[in-house]
């Protein structure tokens, strides 16, 4: 990568910290200006008793996840269109959402990210959260590798959320660590 990035990604499986970093982040990438924005930003638009079916009693019936993930990508898009600089967080479940967020970033210098962490941490972050069901967050564990190669792999169980964004500050300042094959820090 030749020039600084306009989006930052940030995938990995529900409760792995994917927002927590993306505030972080916004704060230690200051005086540069970033949007967080994710896919849970569009679900939270859905009328509360819809969400609170999908996501207590993980019953997504009538919900089309495809819909609010192109539009969530779609949007992404827009915002780094408009000029704006943007930390974008996600689960990429399967092939397609990765070719999804691709696409949506097609043009664009980017820096990707992926959070890891053990699936007994991640349980109890889901269940102290209280907003999400164990069987989604083991379902997210499954399947939410990244589709493509990151710049960054972090272990959010084993790094606080303030030294993870120091250590991606670093990465993205540090040009050998750019493209060079997403090796966990």
């Amino acid at each position: 990568m030749n020039e600084s990035p306009v989006a930052i990604v940030i995938s990995g499986p529900s409760s792995a910290g994917k927002t927590s970093l993306a505030k972080a982040l916004q704060e230690s990438l200051l005086p540069e200006v970033w949007l967080a924005f994710s896919v849970d930003d569009i679900i939270y638009g859905l009328p509360e008793s819809v969400l609170h079916r999908c996501n207590l009693e993980d019953n997504w019936e009538g919900v089309d996840g495809g819909a609010f993930y192109n539009g969530a990508t779609g949007c992404l898009r827009a915002l780094l269109e408009a000029g704006n600089r943007v930390i974008f967080d996600a689960v990429v479940g399967n092939e397609k959402s990765g070719k999804s967020i691709e696409m949506a970033l097609s043009g664009f210098a980017v820096f990707t990210i992926e959070l890891r962490c053990d699936l007994s941490t991640l349980e109890q972050r889901a269940s102290h959260r209280g907003d999400r069901t164990i069987r989604e967050t083991r379902r997210s564990f499954e399947s939410s590798r990244t589709h493509a190669e990151p710049d960054c792999v972090l272990d959010s169980g084993e790094h606080t959320v303030e030294e993870m964004a120091a250590l991606v500050v670093e990465a993205i300042h540090d040009a050998r660590a750019l493209r060079g094959g997403g090796k966990p820090i």
